[in-house]
């Protein structure tokens, strides 16, 4: 497989630079990250969305030194973005009416991250 269609992702000067389509996203613009097989959707705080070729993984390596978590197989979260949590559904509600669900076995973890944030 021919790497070189696929834009290279990297973390500079607190943005996400995706170098194929020469596009600068401020990491503080970043809501949600939401996993679609080997795509992963960057939902900004603009209320655009943007399909990457990349799996959630890279990202969540990337970011976790950015005050991220990820609350499910499928969502990457981004703290500064969190406007309200639903303990007893799971649902977290983020910047622009965004919703995720925690997963079961990340719920709890999630909870004790959420209080020392807090």
């Amino acid at each position: 497989m021919n790497s070189s269609i696929f834009p290279v992702v990297f973390v500079k000067n607190n943005q996400l630079l995706l170098y194929k389509e020469k596009t600068k996203i401020s990491i503080a613009d970043l809501v949600l990250l939401e996993a679609h097989k080997n795509y992963t959707c960057l939902y900004l705080c603009n209320g655009k969305k943007l399909v990457v070729p990349k799996t959630l993984k890279l990202f969540e390596d990337l970011l976790t030194n950015h005050n991220f978590y990820r609350i499910h197989r499928t969502f990457l979260i981004n703290y500064a973005h969190l406007k309200n949590y639903n303990a007893d559904l799971g649902e977290v509600y983020l910047t622009g009416n965004v919703k995720a669900t925690t997963s079961r076995r990340k719920k709890l973890d999630f909870e004790v991250q959420l209080n020392y944030l807090s």
